[in-house]
C-alpha cells in the first residue's frame, strides 16, 4: 500500500469511528408515552419549587465519560482469558498475521501477539480502544464496535486496499465479545479500578 493511501486509509479510519461516536450521541429518551419526558415547564413534579433545574449533560462529555469509566473497568487477566490476542494472530486472505501490520497500532489499530502491549494500548489510549469499544450515548453505555471490522474485512471504501477477512465469524470476534462480556460484568458489580483514560 502506497504511503498516500496509507495516510488516506488512517485519515478515514479515525473519521468512521468518530463518526461512530457522533451518530450514538443522536436522538432523545422517550419516557414511554411517546414523549421525550418531563412536563412543558421542565421541571421536575418532585423538586421544591424555587430549586434551579440542572442543565442537561452534554453529550461528548457523557461520551468521555463512559470511555474513561470502562478503561478502568478493562483488566488484563479478563483481556488474556478472553484470549484477545487472536487478534494479532488472526489472518487475512493474504496469509499475513494482524499483527504483522498493527502490532504498533499502525492505522489506529492495534492487534498484537504481545498481550501486555495490546492490552496497555487499548485500556490506556481512546484511538486504540474505539475500534473495539464506543460510547452508545443515548443508552449510557458501552458497546462493541460493530461497524468498522465489516467496512475493513469486506474491503468498502475507503479500505479497499485491505486484505479480506471474515469480519463477524473468527476468532478475534469471539475473543472481543468474551472481553466485553467481563469487563461490563466488572462494571456492573462496581469493581472496576481508576480510570487509566481521563475524562477531561
Amino acid at each position: 500500500m502506497s504511503l498516500q493511501m496509507q495516510t488516506r486509509s488512517c485519515i478515514a479510519l479515525v473519521s468512521l469511528l468518530f463518526a461512530v461516536g457522533a451518530s450514538a450521541c443522536a436522538g432523545t429518551v422517550s419516557d414511554g408515552t411517546g414523549g421525550t419526558g418531563g412536563d412543558d415547564t421542565g421541571s421536575d413534579p418532585g423538586t421544591p419549587p424555587g430549586t434551579p433545574t440542572p442543565p442537561p449533560l452534554d453529550p461528548a462529555q457523557v461520551s468521555k465519560n463512559l470511555i474513561s469509566q470502562w478503561s478502568g473497568c478493562m483488566t488484563l487477566d479478563n483481556f488474556k482469558t478472553a484470549k484477545m490476542v487472536n487478534w494479532g494472530k488472526m489472518a487475512s486472505s493474504d496469509s499475513n498475521a494482524c499483527s504483522s501490520c498493527h502490532f504498533a497500532g499502525f492505522e489506529g489499530f492495534f492487534a498484537s501477539t504481545d498481550e501486555t502491549a495490546m492490552f496497555t494500548a487499548i485500556s490506556t489510549q481512546q484511538v486504540f480502544m474505539q475500534p473495539f469499544f464506543i460510547p452508545d450515548v443515548p443508552n449510557n453505555k458501552m458497546v462493541i464496535n460493530t461497524l468498522i471490522f465489516p467496512a475493513v474485512g469486506t474491503r468498502q471504501a475507503p479500505y479497499t486496499d485491505h486484505p479480506r477477512f471474515d469480519p463477524t465469524n473468527n476468532p478475534g470476534m469471539i475473543a472481543l465479545q468474551a472481553f466485553y462480556t467481563s469487563t461490563m460484568a466488572s462494571l456492573t458489580a462496581g469493581t472496576c479500578g481508576a480510570p487509566t483514560i481521563p475524562a477531561n
